[in-house]
């Protein structure tokens, strides 16, 4: 869907007389609004890394009309745009953002976190529990502490303001 937004706008992106920023900022606005929706209850695995850093890249790739029979590596395109690989550490901060206020305000979803739903097993191998992901991404070894940071505000925003710079 995010290509399909960006796309639609193609002729106003790859636009040579609009200024590199001014198209940056559409881009940011327009397509990954789309590429982000409902982003913070999403559990990502390596496969899924892969494809939103290649749909980030392609999005880049197509602002400056650079083509991949030109060869040229992902580094030499975000240095032209004058861009980092940030989506996934977008993807990391929201889902951040949003578990600590549930956590902290909502004890229905804090027991569907804590997975308190009385439900039969599955078969196969089980599916990636968000609270792992979050358990993960706060750099928390177990439940506990993870509760322990959730349920202090301050102490849980510090946490993840460094997570979009990459720190």
């Amino acid at each position: 869907m995010a290509k399909e937004a960006f796309t639609q706008k193609r002729q106003l992106l790859t636009n040579k007389k609009l200024n590199i920023n001014t198209r940056k900022n559409f881009v940011k606005c327009y397509v990954w609004s789309v590429l982000l929706y409902d982003c913070e209850t999403w559990t990502i695995n390596r496969h899924d890394k892969k494809k939103l850093e290649a749909i980030e890249m392609w999005i880049w790739r197509r602002l400056v009309k650079i083509s991949w029979t030109e060869r040229k590596s992902n580094v030499d395109v975000l240095n032209q745009v004058g861009e980092k690989i940030i989506l996934l550490n977008t993807i990391k901060e929201k889902s951040g953002k949003m578990f600590g206020h549930l956590f902290r305000h909502n004890l229905f979803m804090t027991n569907i976190f804590k997975g308190r739903i009385n439900d039969y097993k599955g078969r196969g191998r089980p599916r990636k529990a968000y609270i792992e992901e979050m358990i993960k991404q706060a750099g928390c070894s177990r439940y506990i502490e993870i509760k322990r940071l959730a349920s202090n505000r301050e102490e849980w925003k510090a946490r993840f303001a460094t997570i979009r710079q990459g720190l």
